[in-house]
């Protein structure tokens, strides 16, 4: 079941087609406004920043409405375990940072043998830019978070 609340309108990506459709909400029933949504195979809630985290949990996307693009999004990183041997050969990380883990790896009193990723929010930019996301005063306050699916 869709809660739209006090809304007009809003913009719905178009998962078959990567383009975006504004629906004046007021055209359409409940029903009718379902049926249009799971046509463009996008389901979507819009509301705070908590439907957006739960989404993230769950696995899903999610977006603001005011952000404009349908390339621009938030996910939760998956987490995970980068064993020893796998970070001499990481991209992502500088020479210092390999060699100070590689430290720990090679301390008996660390035994420690992996770096381990956890909760961790990225944002997709226009150009597949990833970046770690932490959401601003307004981000947090706002009302047109929406989950893509």
């Amino acid at each position: 079941m869709f809660a739209f609340g006090n809304v007009n309108a809003m913009d719905v990506i178009d998962t078959t087609h990567k383009e975006e459709t504004k629906i004046e909400i007021s055209d359409y029933s409940q029903t009718t406004l379902q049926a249009t949504l799971l046509q463009h195979k996008t389901i979507m809630k819009m509301g705070s920043i908590g439907i957006a985290v739960k989404a993230l949990k769950e696995g899903k996307l999610a977006k603001r409405q005011s952000w404009g693009s349908a390339k621009k999004f938030v996910f939760m990183q998956v987490p995970a375990i980068i064993n020893s041997s796998i970070i001499p050969k990481m991209q992502s990380l500088p020479p210092d940072a390999k060699t100070e883990f590689i430290k720990t790896f090679d301390d008996p009193d660390e035994q420690i043998d992996a770096i381990y990723y956890s909760d961790q929010i990225a944002i997709v930019g226009l150009s597949n830019s990833v970046k770690g996301y932490s959401p601003s005063c307004e981000d947090i306050l706002a009302e047109d978070w929406i989950v893509l699916n």
